[in-house]
């Protein structure tokens, strides 16, 4: 969006062209080192325990590492980490009408030899500072 090497124009006037503010251009979004400890206490708890929400980390937190912090600021955290609880939602087994529904192909398929049947795995991989 603006251009630090146009010479023509400065920021300020790219800015007002583009009609934000130079705070918004110069902003830099801060994580406190609290944060990212949480973070990471959050993301080993998570490991342990996908199905916990954000209450048994909140109380985890305190009782294992002596940080004391609000379940409001916990439920933030795993947003950011884009982590949710694995316990089960409710209306999970209502099906929705629009999608397709896909014919189970190997039901009476025998298997006796390697590489006749594939399948895929997503793992979850823990990244550095709890998130990417």
């Amino acid at each position: 969006m603006v251009d630090i090497n146009q010479k023509s124009r400065d920021i300020k006037k790219q800015c007002e062209l583009l009609s934000i503010s130079r705070n918004v251009y110069y902003y830099k979004p801060k994580v406190s080192e609290f944060k990212l400890l949480l973070m990471q206490h959050i993301d080993e708890l998570y490991t342990e325990n996908p199905a916990a929400g954000q209450r048994s980390p909140q109380s985890s937190l305190l009782r294992r590492f002596g940080i004391k912090a609000g379940r409001r600021l916990i439920r933030s955290m795993m947003n950011i980490m884009e982590i949710a609880s694995l316990a089960p939602k409710p209306f999970l087994s209502a099906p929705n009408a629009q999608h397709k529904k896909y014919a189970y192909l190997l039901r009476n398929v025998v298997i006796n030899h390697v590489n006749q049947v594939r399948s895929t795995d997503i793992t979850y991989i823990k990244l550095r500072n709890g998130f990417a």
